[in-house]
């Protein structure tokens, strides 16, 4: 394989079929959207299995990066992201008259009202729902179910 300047691997120039990478795009986007993070090599056995090259897969993952539809939590994992609706673990930190302070993703509060869930929540409580984020003045989190207890 050739080597740039920096002494970097150079890819040969592939041909890729645009209508071909915009199926791989689609297929990736809903297996994504099935599943929380899904791996490099996962990704190419999907694209694998419909038919798709794995130049055809990286030329999709790239362009889906660069436009912001996908992002990578970690080194060679990918997730999609979710405008506000979607799975979220929470931790109930507060209870009071109304409603709940939650710990969403272990990263930052919102509040529950006692009119956007149908639920009990017991402080101390850790689970999984399915719910959607909203941002008025304050970050609110309804909650449509309950996934999982943990």
């Amino acid at each position: 394989m050739e080597k740039n300047k920096k002494g970097f691997e150079i890819l040969p120039n592939v041909e890729i079929d645009v209508k071909g990478s915009h199926r791989v795009k689609k297929i990736i986007f809903e297996f994504l959207s099935k599943k929380d993070r899904a791996s490099l090599n996962e990704i190419i056995e999907l694209a694998e299995k419909e038919g798709f090259s794995i130049n055809q897969v990286k030329y999709a993952l790239i362009s889906m990066l660069s436009d912001g539809t996908i992002f990578m939590p970690e080194r060679n994992l990918f997730s999609i992201y979710k405008k506000g609706r979607g799975v979220f673990r929470i931790y109930v930190e507060r209870v009071y008259r109304g409603g709940a302070t939650v710990l969403v993703n272990d990263r930052f509060r919102a509040r529950v009202e006692e009119t956007d869930s149908c639920i009990v929540l017991k402080k101390g409580a850790r689970l999984v729902v399915r719910g959607s984020l909203v941002r008025d003045r304050v970050m609110r989190l309804k909650i449509y179910d309950i996934v999982a207890y943990e």
